[in-house]
């Protein structure tokens, strides 16, 4: 898969993919996506909610892409998940599946670290 790119500086990338505060804001848009019954709309929401725009048919397949690669790498490795689960103050729904929200959770901070979100045309 290839994220959706964008011109960000790479401290600036840095911040916004590790900053405990961002990857906690991604955490809480991810549960947004994890609760919703329908992710494609839950996905377009947050995206829209970020973006200022709904997003494209080719974006909506490539993080419907991320969202399935991650969920298979968190499935393999669910230590992984750890870190998008503990940054920060809020704790995670216990009713919600931990590893689909550390799935969604990584998606949400790529639609964060998108061009369409940083870069406001």
């Amino acid at each position: 898969y290839r994220p959706p790119a964008g011109t960000n500086t790479p401290l600036q990338a840095l911040v916004l993919m590790n900053d405990p505060a961002f990857v906690e804001a991604a955490r809480v848009l991810g549960a947004q996506i994890t609760s919703a019954t329908n992710k494609d709309k839950a996905i377009a929401k947050v995206f829209t909610h970020l973006s200022g725009r709904p997003p494209q048919e080719e974006e909506i397949n490539i993080l419907r892409q991320v969202r399935q690669h991650e969920m298979d790498t968190f499935s393999r490795q669910p230590a992984k998940a750890d870190g998008w689960l503990t940054a920060g103050f809020s704790k995670v729904d216990p009713d919600l599946d931990p590893l689909e929200v550390a799935t969604d959770a990584v998606l949400a901070s790529v639609i964060i670290n998108s061009d369409a979100v940083i870069t406001k045309r």
